[in-house]
């Protein structure tokens, strides 16, 4: 089939173009080989690109144990179309944003200084919002904010024990780093979020390393070096995959003995090739295909379309589902249920940013979410060169590592909650070395 043929040649591109994005500026030394900008590129490279390739070369293939519906060439070509409006425009965004909204500046302006009382007051109030957050996990409103604010707390603290223990050389924190890294990693396999909390835990020693130490060595080093850890931590992501996975299926009791065991199998699970339905980008871009077959296009249309979804989904959120009874469920959610995967039990996927455009509208949604995704992107980088040492901006790179590099799977609406909470909990913490006094960042505006 041409269009297959077509698609394949369109994927080997678009990743082609995603390295080049990532790579070069850093090799001309004009930007961080780590920034949000690369992360979301990154999980493009998966998410769009290797996903499509998968689906150029098995157009038919099996996903979550069921046969999805025929995939008509006017849906290939509207991915096609959809990916380059998409990515096109969230590039012009965020380069119009880069170096010249104001508003990174102000932003940082209210970050709390680097000195040592500040660091060990951080410290200490992390420490006891994640020990306050057990007390609240009873209360149904309260447990669901205290999940979020104590990861992104024991996150910055991890990022914070990293720079004292490898960066100053503190020997004496190596115990508190291990406690807190163990901490850390246990959180993040106790959320819903998974593989997404995990790389938010794992990105912590790199993230350090590089901005303290490794980005002023050779470049083709760094890159090497990030390429190692980059592959350890995918492996450390596949040996977990196939923990929950095998939990699934066996209908394991999830408990904290459970989530000890994982820890002690994890090594052994990272060597075991992946299983075919986290492969090749999870099916990210074949639901994309699927939305464009029953929500956009008239012959196979079943779906109504509903605009500006997730804009609802993100401003509706913090509103408990018992107040609010037609509380939107995400795509992600609902999109099985639909296609009838529900018969086998609770199916969650990724719908690949694509499918979204078209669930809300179609093509004018890949124009308006590249324009305002782009533009973030820019202020997010921004904010990462006033503060590529500060241990809170460090942090924020950490926290919403897994949802930017899972953005392009999906769900969208999902993990903009999550990126939004992590910025919430950033500024609660800088407004809270506020009212007890901690001077905050001096900064130049006309010096980056």
């Amino acid at each position: 089939m041409f269009v297959a043929q077509l698609l394949f040649v369109f994927s080997i591109l678009f990743i082609a173009w995603c390295v080049h994005e990532i790579v070069t500026p850093f090799l001309r030394q004009q930007a961080h080989l780590l920034r949000f900008y690369t992360l979301f590129l990154s999980g493009s490279i998966v998410f769009v690109g290797v996903a499509a390739i998968d689906v150029a070369l098995n157009p038919r293939a099996f996903l979550l144990n069921h046969i999805l519906p025929n995939i008509s060439e006017e849906s290939f070509y509207l991915f096609m179309l959809a990916v380059l409006v998409f990515f096109t425009v969230m590039r012009f965004s965020y380069k119009r944003a880069l170096n010249r909204s104001r508003l990174p500046a102000k932003i940082f302006g209210f970050f709390p200084g680097e000195s040592d009382r500040a660091k060990r007051v951080l410290f200490w109030f992390f420490a006891t919002v994640v020990v306050l957050s057990f007390f609240a996990s009873v209360h149904p409103i309260l447990g669901y904010l205290s999940a979020i604010a104590s990861f992104n707390c024991i996150v910055l603290m991890t990022v914070l024990v990293v720079h004292e223990v490898i960066v100053r050389q503190k020997t004496e924190h190596w115990i508190t780093f291990l406690v807190v890294f163990t901490v850390c990693l246990v959180l993040s396999m106790t959320r819903g979020s998974g593989r997404r909390d995990m790389v938010a835990c794992l990105s912590t020693i790199p993230v350090v390393i590089y901005f303290y130490r490794a980005r002023v060595l050779h470049p083709p080093r760094v890159i090497r070096n990030v390429a190692i850890l980059g592959i350890v931590s995918i492996l450390v992501l596949n040996g977990y995959s196939g923990l929950r996975y095998r939990a699934k299926n066996t209908g394991a009791k999830i408990d904290l003995s459970y989530h000890l065991e994982t820890l002690r199998s994890l090594p052994m699970y990272c060597l075991l090739p992946p299983d075919a339905n986290q492969s090749f980008g999870q099916g990210a871009v074949r639901l994309s295909m699927v939305c464009i077959e029953k929500f956009e296009l008239r012959e196979s249309r079943v779906f109504e379309q509903k605009p500006f979804f997730n804009t609802y989904y993100v401003l509706g959120n913090p509103i408990p589902r018992f107040l609010w009874d037609d509380k939107p469920e995400a795509l992600g959610h609902t999109l099985p249920r639909d296609l009838g995967f529900w018969s086998t039990g609770y199916v969650n996927v990724g719908p690949g940013i694509v499918g979204h455009f078209f669930h809300e509208g179609g093509l004018f949604f890949a124009v308006f979410y590249g324009w305002i995704f782009g533009y973030f992107l820019g202020v997010f980088d921004d904010l990462l060169r006033y503060g590529e040492r500060h241990p809170l901006v460090l942090g924020l790179l950490c926290t919403t590592a897994g949802q930017f590099v899972g953005f392009s799977r999906g769900d969208i609406g999902v993990f903009g909650v999550h990126i939004i909470a992590s910025c919430v909990t950033v500024g609660f913490v800088c407004f809270f070395c506020y009212l007890i006094g901690l001077p905050s960042v001096s900064h130049d505006t006309r010096n980056r």
